[in-house]
């Protein structure tokens, strides 16, 4: 969409807005789908709010490792996963909404699609749940 000459350019998948980290006791939610890379100052935790729609996508990752961030996925996602811990930077999940039982919008959950962790000396490990 061009504004006075101008070209603004909206990223979609994050309804015009960058996904920004919350920080340590914060709450990721309110987006689209996208990617978020977290940083960490040292062992902090995030909460994952319930997906919003069936197929919304997450990739969330750690960027900058000071310590371990353990996010709390509330509900609990789709194949029992409450707690998803990041402690390397690359560390990486995929996530996907599902529905969780009925076909409501209030029995939504993540799917962890696939979780890459690593170490600081290793090849990292991928795992399907």
């Amino acid at each position: 969409m061009a504004l006075g000459g101008e070209r603004a350019i909206i990223n979609p998948t994050t309804n015009g807005a960058a996904l920004v980290d919350p920080g340590d006791a914060g709450t990721i939610s309110g987006f689209v789908s996208g990617s978020l890379s977290m940083v960490s100052a040292g062992v902090e935790t995030r909460t994952l709010s319930a997906p919003d729609h069936l197929g919304q996508t997450l990739d969330l990752s750690l960027g900058k490792d000071g310590g371990n961030v353990t996010v709390s996925l509330v509900p609990s996602g789709a194949t029992g996963e409450g707690d998803l811990v990041y402690s390397n930077a690359g560390d990486l999940a995929h996530l996907v909404g599902v529905y969780n039982g009925t076909i409501t919008d209030a029995d939504l959950r993540w799917n962890v699609v696939i979780r890459v962790t690593g170490t600081s000396s290793g090849a990292p490990a991928v795992t399907f749940p």
